[in-house]
């Protein structure tokens, strides 16, 4: 009798698909059996990734002896700005027989969508009164861009703090308009700006200003106005005014 020896092809096991963001670290595990252990250990392969990727494409790696699929997705990898499905095909081979199996990653597309936005996140002004500091618009709504602040007390100098909603994309500028009953006159020392608006003074997301006191007076015979100013591609200018006044005598 003639010995026959039987020769199985190896069995792959993919991970299920998967939906990821753009700046993460993935892997997913390939597993795979070789019913009769022609060769040990399996050698895994990438075949394809479909669609084509584009030539600035992140690797996309498949180790070869783990069957482990590594991907650091980017922005760059994103198709026509919309959520992109990629299929992945990886292939097993015992030395002698080789199977494929695919499974699909799509990448989300909304973490990379530009941020037009010329809102305010946060809008904080604090007043010097009576040698104290108060603060004001703890009721910030980014969708209301004039407010009136009633001083309590005698004012001495004041000082805000905003954020914008697109801290990377927004430029924002601002301007302190000195009553008209206390020299009428635009703050200019921030960075040597001087005239009326728009000569606006550029500030930072999350810095606290004015930097001098010298920039700070307040005008007690009121008619103050804080102006803040957001800009942002893609989307029209929005000016923020804080009125500050003094209660009357």
């Amino acid at each position: 009798m003639m010995n026959v020896t039987l020769i199985l092809i190896p069995s792959l096991t993919m991970p299920a698909d998967d939906t990821v963001d753009p700046g993460g670290s993935y892997s997913w595990s390939v597993t795979a059996n070789d019913p009769d252990n022609f060769k040990d250990p399996l050698s895994f392969t990438l075949v394809s990734v479909n669609p084509t990727p584009s030539n600035n494409f992140t690797a996309l790696t498949v180790d070869a002896t783990t069957g482990e699929i590594s991907w650091n997705p980017t922005c760059d990898d994103i198709a026509d700005g919309i959520d992109t499905v990629y299929t992945v095909t990886v292939a097993v081979s015992d030395g002698c027989d080789s199977v494929q199996g695919s499974f699909e990653v799509t990448l989300y597309a909304e973490p990379c969508e530009p941020c037009e936005s010329t809102d305010l996140s946060f809008f904080s002004l604090e007043v010097k009164e009576g040698g104290s500091w108060t603060e004001y618009l703890g009721d910030f709504d980014p969708s209301t861009l004039v407010y009136n602040v009633m001083t309590t007390n005698f004012a001495e100098h004041f000082v805000f703090t905003v954020d914008a909603e697109c801290v990377e994309e927004a430029s924002l500028y601002y301007n302190w308009y000195r009553g008209i009953s206390c020299t009428d006159n635009w703050l200019t020392g921030e960075s040597g700006n001087t005239g009326e608006l728009p000569s606006w003074i550029p500030i930072t997301s999350g810095g606290t200003y004015p930097t001098a006191q010298s920039d700070r007076p307040i005008c007690n015979k009121g008619g103050n106005i804080l102006f803040i100013k957001v800009t942002n591609t893609g989307s029209a200018d929005k000016i923020y005014q804080v009125n500050v006044d003094k209660p009357n005598p």
